[in-house]
């Protein structure tokens, strides 16, 4: 019993480390997935509106744009805004270089945002496009809800299987004891009748007196 209870533990605790370690592994590359989905999507966010401005650098219509959760602005290259969109109600404290970079902003929370320099006529200037990652971060917390959920349960399954088996296991290893037990106690009969035997004819030859002869 003691040894069908250790191995049941030793069993939970490699299986428990492997899902573990496979449920990281997951998420993980479901975390990386996302990220690099939402970096394309701003790309081609950008694009479209970053050939209007450099078709007409006099337009304003960033400052016209107020898109749920994506903000926009245009900057020269000192780093002074140009334009903004309208659902931000301050600059974005990003930094003046090329690619892909994380805030925090108050009362917005995580933005993800993408610096693209492109050609406004004579003006070089910086494009700036960001999204809010809450609809990514919603995805990533209920994956991490529903793993909570699994891991135990599929522990739980795996150790029940593992129980019905080793108990078939052990059942089968009792059996091939106790056949060898068996066979122990009777070879070990049959060695003592003839040993008895011999025994008590040797006896009863020392208890004969001996002739001189």
């Amino acid at each position: 019993m003691k040894i069908r209870w250790r191995l049941t533990l030793v069993f939970c605790l490699a299986a428990g480390g492997l899902l573990a370690i496979s449920y990281g592994s997951f998420y993980m590359i479901f975390q990386r997935v996302l990220r690099d989905q939402f970096d394309h999507r701003l790309a081609e966010i950008a694009a479209p509106i970053i050939l209007d401005i450099s078709g007409d650098p006099d337009d304003t219509d960033v400052d016209q744009l107020a898109l749920p959760y994506e903000y926009f602005e245009v900057l020269d290259t000192s780093g002074a805004v140009l334009q903004r969109s309208r659902n931000l109600h301050e600059d974005l404290p990003a930094a003046i270089r090329p690619g892909l970079q994380t805030l925090r902003l108050p009362g917005i929370g995580e933005v993800r945002l993408t610096v693209i320099p492109f050609q406004a006529g004579v003006h070089q200037w910086l494009f700036i496009a960001g999204g809010s990652t809450r609809e990514t971060d919603l995805a990533l917390a209920a994956l991490q809800r529903f793993a909570l959920v699994l891991l135990p349960a599929s522990l739980l399954l795996t150790a029940a299987v593992f129980g019905f088996y080793s108990n078939q296991l052990l059942a089968k290893i009792d059996a091939v004891v106790g056949q060898l037990r068996q066979f122990v106690s009777d070879a070990a009969h049959e060695l003592r009748t003839p040993l008895a035997v011999l025994q008590g004819e040797t006896e009863l030859l020392l208890t004969k007196q001996r002739t001189t002869d």
